[in-house]
């Protein structure tokens, strides 16, 4: 399994010299997103999208623990995590055609949560995969929608 790059490479934080930075879990930001980063205490900085809701209540909070960031050059091995969800009308073959389309676009599956409703036949699925970039999830998620019986893909947020 590839692991995210928390390297120099993967964030460049402007200002400021080498600092423990996490994604956040909340909004899980990917390049090119607009981020900020905010300090925590005892975590260093956490890495957040600019529109993030937890962000935003931290920031009008304390302002003063934001830190302008912004990505830095990344390497082909970095690999960043989402969290989307898919709704669809269960059929043989769901879970393979999802599974090809991801394979496909490198992105790496690092959990899958399946629950069908046998009176609606409704499927819904929570994935979590790790991607390169946000061209890459936007294919994916476009991709994603074409199967046959999804209704919708959205990312968590």
């Amino acid at each position: 399994m590839r692991k995210k790059s928390q390297g120099p490479d993967s964030v460049a934080v402007s200002g400021v010299g080498d600092l423990l930075c996490n994604f956040a879990r909340c909004c899980r930001p990917v390049p090119p997103e607009p981020i900020v980063g905010y300090i925590t205490q005892g975590r260093g900085v956490s890495i957040h999208r600019q529109d993030c809701g937890n962000f935003l209540g931290l920031n009008q909070r304390n302002p003063e623990r934001t830190l302008e960031i912004s990505w830095g050059a990344s390497s082909d091995t970095s690999a960043y995590p989402v969290d989307l969800s898919v709704h669809a009308f269960d059929r043989s073959g769901l879970i393979r055609d999802i599974t090809a389309v991801l394979a496909d676009e490198s992105a790496n599956v690092t959990d899958m949560k399946s629950h069908t409703d046998k009176k609606s036949l409704q499927v819904v699925m929570e994935l979590s995969i790790e991607i390169r970039d946000l061209p890459t999830l936007s294919t994916v998620i476009a991709k994603l929608e074409q199967i046959s019986n999804v209704v919708s893909v959205r990312r968590k947020a």
